[in-house]
């Protein structure tokens, strides 16, 4: 049962700017109180008066959705329908999920499995499980078991379980069992009564359980889960399977009541004619031929062949003939064929003939036939093929004359006809028949050699290795036994067995050296060992010599020249190609070994050589579409490899016309054109293009071309043809990650010409897509384009995301350093400093440690961290020298060492500052050198350094400063008059500067502020 799944729907409401805004908004508070009924009366009005709004969509998924809670499927399927062809739209995955629902809601799980296996590809993560889990129902549905199972496989893998991993684990359980895969079934609803012992399918799994281990042969255990079903919808199907496995032990009286019971209790269950039919079998079987009577002649028993037969052996056993022989006529009547028939006419002769009827019984046998009429009846429909002939007349014989001297060859004749039906078990248990009726020796070796070939091919190779062993054992020359010995080793082989297989070959070898497979077994045993060991070598080499059937030497040498090649023997394994190819016995190998020779041709660097014999190769019109595929493919490589694109279109056309399989076509077809385009062949890439687009048929294959035209154009230097290009790909794949890495290269390219507005974009839409290959570098070249335009919280986003989303990425030295910047520039020192820690203590050789360490400094500084600033600017001074700014560097340093009482430390680099710089630095530097001379008490010393910034450098700012900090250093040394002069000077001067209300402030409270005029008068 469906979980009740809320789809994520945000909805981000506008201010109402427009009638049609108010009224989706209206829409959407209906759908967020849950009025579904108001919804659809709403949505329908505004879509019905704004169709095509900008919100048209997101109100159709409204309606969609209020309609789907309203039980209204078939309108709610129409109009996700719609919206499921909308690309990109917010919600697709939301829409492709309940598309499917609605979908197999209406019983159409083609159209279901369609949407869902949209829904799990583009689904967000919240959505993606529940999407698994309901296409493994719609695959269910449509009886494709193995997707199915693959589905709810991947539900089951979610780590933790979800809500969905008991139901996927019923639906594996289902598929495993529907696929008569009863060993994993078992297994699976094990785990499930194991894991969820109260959910709600636990007596739906043990009833499946029992079903598994019924037809796994363990009837005990099946019963014991049977037993545990007793109510719900499965109850009569556990009752019915209690009644097999009952039967199965033997227990044919509990068996009887168990269908019995069904019967009874569940008239209306669809097993309900089945198990009185069931009741009748076993109760005549339990030796109760009355009880078996009222069985089948019960309402719910009906009226069929079967039930009519039955009920007359019934009558039979309880001699009441005439009752017999009644319903016998009712059955002739409903007779399927004329086997049916045959056993209708037995069975009324021997109740005839019960009855005294003689001469009427004597009818009956006739046209049933005699034992010796039958038998040869049998063989002769046998000889020409007329099976279901053959098998009526061994099967008449041998329910009327069961102990004749022809029940041999009735047996054998029967085996064969269920043989060639592939009828396996019957024909097995015809056979065994067969070994005991059958009085001559060769007749039991034939039926024990085909009772195992029975096994065989049936598929169970580990029921048949024990078969032929047994039967390989025995005294004699027969050809069966022979046979055996081989076939022994072969079905171990079939069951996956090598070792033991190859130790059957082995023994086979050494038991019968003359034996009619020993060249076969010598062969299988190289093809088991599979290396390119010496030992093997020669003994494929022996084989090649001496196999006395020229098709086993010719695949020896075959077998050899492979393993030759893959030893990396190029040489010698080309010299057995030779030797096969120009052997009378090479027909089915030759395609094949012509291939091994030219991929040992162009191994061993004869590439001309290779693909002349490719071009042969393909030219054959029967060749195997595999083969070619791979020549074609190998040819076109080759001609690649020689740089001759004359010769890779030839051979491309040639692969290419084969019809290859879209995925191989589109391989090879990136192969052409990548060797294309490195000879600058711009129209023969296109062609090829052009050749390849009108065969693609699914929307990958095409998006995947439109990469390669991407690629073309950019090679071309034709930037919009490439972004043309990129466009039909997104439309095809807006999410494959080749897709956005063209993204990314076209924005390379946009940038490099001087469109950053596009490049922007294209980063933007390469770094949508995490798995893109070029993902980290889209996001880097975003964010630093975004930190160019000044958009510096739009680079933070784009530097956090490659950081968190590829760790190892290495670009990661770098981004933490822009990250550092952008935040650095916002004036967050503290988060600046937080990235760029990493980068100077995780990759301290990385070329942009300098500047982490400057800018790291710097932001210490500013959070007052002044130890931390000077061991980071120090650093840098050490590192770099050469730093462009270090003589921003140094003036920060020198203002963390003064802090720090590092006097004599912290002028030498002022002056470093000072020595580097010329400009703005400088007198900053001056500046704070006169500060820690006034600190110090140093007055002359401060007032120079004050003073030269006020006289020397052209910066207003610390013009002003320069003149504030030299009137309080003149004032500090009790020269109030020309301290004044200084702070008006301020004043005057620098009005506007941080420094002048400092500078009026010390004039006021001098008590000269205002006293005097800008001349100094009053």
């Amino acid at each position: 049962m469906l979980r009740t799944l809320v789809l994520c729907l945000v909805a981000v409401l506008a201010p109402a700017q427009t009638d049609a805004d108010e009224q989706y908004a209206f829409v959407a508070r209906l759908a967020e109180q849950k009025l579904f009924d108001q919804v659809v009366v709403e949505a329908e009005r505004f879509l019905a008066e704004h169709p095509r709004h900008a919100k048209a969509n997101a109100a159709r998924y409204r309606l969609a959705c209020a309609r789907f809670e309203l039980d209204d499927v078939r309108a709610a399927r129409a109009d996700f329908a719609a919206l499921a062809e909308v690309r990109g739209f917010e919600f697709e995955g939301e829409v492709l999920f309940r598309l499917g629902q609605c979908a197999l809601d209406e019983h159409d799980c083609a159209a279901a499995v369609k949407a869902l296996d949209r829904a799990v590809e583009v689904a967000r993560d919240y959505l993606k499980t529940p999407a698994r889990w309901l296409l493994g129902e719609a695959c269910f549905a449509c009886e494709d078991y193995a997707r199915a199972d693959l589905a709810y496989r991947a539900v089951l893998a979610v780590t933790p379980a979800g809500e969905y991993t008991d139901d996927a684990l019923a639906g594996a359980t289902w598929c495993a069992y529907r696929t008569k895969r009863f060993d994993e079934a078992e297994r699976l609803a094990a785990r499930y009564r194991a894991e969820f012992p109260r959910g709600e399918r636990a007596a739906e799994l043990q009833y499946l359980r029992g079903e598994a281990l019924l037809e796994l042969g363990r009837p005990r255990e099946a019963l014991e889960c049977f037993a545990a079903v007793r109510e719900g919808e499965l109850a009569d199907g556990a009752l019915r399977g209690a009644g097999f496995a009952q039967s199965a032990l033997g227990d044919h009286v509990r068996a009887a009541q168990c269908f019995a019971r069904v019967v009874e209790v569940f008239p209306q269950s669809r097993h309900a004619a089945e198990c009185a039919l069931q009741a009748g079998v076993e109760w005549l079987a339990a030796g109760r031929p009355a009880d078996a009577v009222r069985a089948l002649s019960a309402p719910a028993a009906g009226e069929s062949f079967d039930v009519f037969v039955w009920r007359a052996r019934a009558s039979a056993g309880a001699n009441d003939h005439a009752a017999a022989l009644t319903a016998l006529e009712r059955a002739a009547k409903l007779a399927p064929d004329d086997a049916a028939k045959a056993r209708v006419a037995s069975a009324r002769a021997d109740s005839l003939a019960a009855l005294g009827r003689k001469d009427e019984a004597l009818a009956e046998y006739r046209r049933a036939g005699d034992d010796y009429a039958l038998a040869a009846a049998a063989v002769a429909h046998w000889n020409e093929r007329r099976y279901s002939d053959a098998a009526a007349a061994a099967r008449a014989l041998l329910e009327k004359f069961p102990k004749s001297e022809h029940a041999g060859d009735a047996w054998l004749v029967l085996g064969e006809c269920e043989l060639a039906e592939g009828r396996h078990a019957e024909a097995e248990r015809a056979f065994v028949s067969a070994a005991l009726a059958a009085s001559a020796p060769a007749k039991r070796t034939h039926a024990a050699s085909r009772r195992a070939w029975c096994r065989y091919l049936a598929g169970d190779p580990h029921g048949a290795a024990p078969l032929f062993a047994e039967l390989s054992a025995a005294n004699g020359e027969a050809a069966e036994i022979d046979e055996a010995g081989f076939m022994a080793a072969r079905s171990l082989e079939a069951a996956g067995d090598a070792s033991a297989a190859r130790a059957g070959y082995e023994r086979y070898l050494a038991e019968r050296p003359r034996g009619a497979k020993v060249d076969e077994a010598t062969l299988r045993v190289a093809l088991l060992d599979g290396s390119e060991a010496e030992a093997t070598l020669a003994r494929l080499e022996g084989l090649v010599r001496t196999a006395r059937e020229p098709e086993i030497a010719a695949r020896a040498r075959f077998e050899l020249a492979e393993r030759l090649s893959r030893a990396g023997r190029a040489a010698d394994a080309s010299e057995h190609y030779r030797a096969l190819l120009a052997s009378d016995t090479n027909a089915s190998l030759a395609p094949a070994a012509r291939y091994g020779l030219a991929w040992c041709l162009q191994a061993q660097g004869d590439v001309a050589g290779a693909s002349e014999l490719l071009s042969k190769l393909l030219a054959l019109p029967e060749l195997d579409a595999r083969l070619r595929s791979s020549a074609g493919e190998l040819a076109v490589w080759c001609a690649a490899k020689r740089n001759d694109p004359d010769a890779l279109l030839g051979a491309w056309r040639s692969f290419a016309s084969g019809g290859p399989e879209e995925s191989r076509l589109v391989a090879i077809a990136r192969t052409a054109l990548d060797a294309l385009r490195k000879a600058s062949r711009v129209d023969d890439v296109e062609r090829v293009l052009a050749e390849v687009e009108p065969r693609l048929t699914s929307d990958a294959a095409r998006a995947t071309l439109a990469v390669e035209r991407v690629y073309a154009r950019l090679d071309a230097r034709d930037p919009d043809g490439a972004e043309a290009a990129l466009d039909a790909a997104v439309r095809l794949a807006p999410r494959d990650p080749a897709v956005a890495e063209a993204a990314f290269f076209v924005g390379e390219a946009r940038w490099a010409a001087g469109a950053k507005d596009r490049a922007l974009a294209l980063y933007e839409r390469a770094a949508q897509v995490p798995a893109n290959p070029a993902f980290d570098r889209a996001l880097y070249k975003l964010g630093f384009a975004k930190l160019e335009r000044q958009d510096v919280p739009g680079a933070e986003r784009a530097f956090a995301t490659l950081l968190e989303s590829a760790p190892k990425s290495g670009l990661v030295a770098e981004t933490r350093f822009l990250l550092g910047e952008a935040r650095f520039r916002r004036k967050a020192w503290a988060d600046a400093c937080a990235a760029l820690e990493p980068v100077v203590r995780e990759t301290p050789k990385h070329e942009v440690v300098p500047k982490a360490l400057y800018r790291l400094g710097l932001a210490r500084v500013e959070l007052g961290e002044w130890q931390a600033a000077a061991d980071a600017l120090g650093e840098l001074a050490k590192r770099a020298p050469d730093f462009p700014h270090l003589a921003e560097a140094e003036l920060a340093r020198g203002k963390a060492l003064a802090a720090l009482g590092r006097v004599r430390d912290a002028r030498a680099a002022l002056a470093r500052t000072i020595a580097l710089d010329q400009g703005l630095f400088s007198a900053r530097a001056h500046l704070v050198l006169g500060e820690i001379a006034l600190a110090a008490g140093e007055h002359e010393t401060a007032l120079s350094e004050f003073l030269k910034v006020a006289v020397l450098y052209d910066a207003p700012d610390e013009n002003a400063r320069g003149l504030l900090l030299a009137g309080r250093t003149l004032e500090a040394r009790g020269d109030v008059t020309r301290a004044a002069e200084r702070y008006r000077e301020v004043v005057e001067k620098f009005a506007t500067s941080p420094s002048a209300a400092e500078a009026r402030e010390r004039l006021r409270a001098a008590g000269s502020a205002g006293s005097k005029g800008p001349n100094g008068s009053k």
